[in-house]
């Protein structure tokens, strides 16, 4: 039997401080690995998008699914019938998809906006997706200050992927491991819904 305890040091206030700013300190540390973290899956995307356009598509408050169609004119595609897919399911998904680097297939150069190949027929442009801050008269989507992407969908079955356009800005990107699950989605989307939409000409490119 032991003749003498000693008794556990004290922990002083100081020693107290310290704790509580190892524990911040570490919080800020992971904090700042995120935010870059983050920015390295997107910096492709807010290169190509520009800043105002990814913060529209992240968190815009009125989201619309558009069906397009050639215009009257050349290289004119209309957007003929819309959905409002705002609170749609897996739409958070598909927003947060849209930005994130790793599902489309960049160039050699990411900041390259060029038509390699010439302009795609307006045929080619068949879905896009309109995101605005809020629904204008009716319920559609305000065209004024919206940003509106353009998908030409790929072959599927193992076939060349498709592309996806910033209407109003040069240059398409295309799409990777997101080209299936975006017309996966769309279907998914029209088989619950089904076909009836709100019937518009607005120009969309």
């Amino acid at each position: 039997m032991p003749s003498q305890v000693t008794p556990p040091p004290a922990v002083g206030p100081a020693s107290g401080r310290g704790v509580v700013l190892l524990m911040v300190g570490l919080g800020a540390g992971l904090a700042l690995f995120a935010i870059l973290h983050q920015r390295n899956q997107t910096v492709r995307c807010l290169r190509f998008l520009g800043a105002p356009a990814a913060r529209r598509i992240a968190a815009s408050s009125h989201v619309e699914l558009l069906r397009l169609q050639p215009g009257d004119r050349e290289g004119r595609v209309l957007a003929v019938e819309r959905w409002d897919i705002s609170s749609a399911r897996g739409v958070v998904h598909l927003r947060r998809g849209l930005v994130e680097d790793a599902n489309y297939a960049w160039s050699a150069r990411d900041d390259d906006r060029s038509d390699a190949g010439g302009r795609l027929p307006a045929a080619a442009w068949r879905w896009g997706i309109a995101f605005a801050g809020s629904a204008g008269a009716g319920g559609t989507i305000r065209d004024d200050g919206a940003t509106i992407l353009a998908f030409a969908p790929g072959e599927g079955d193992g076939g060349t992927t498709g592309w996806m356009t910033l209407v109003g800005a040069a240059g398409r990107v295309r799409l990777g491991r997101i080209d299936r699950g975006i017309s996966t989605w769309i279907e998914d989307f029209l088989a619950e819904r089904g076909s009836a939409a709100t019937g518009v000409g607005n120009p969309t490119r």
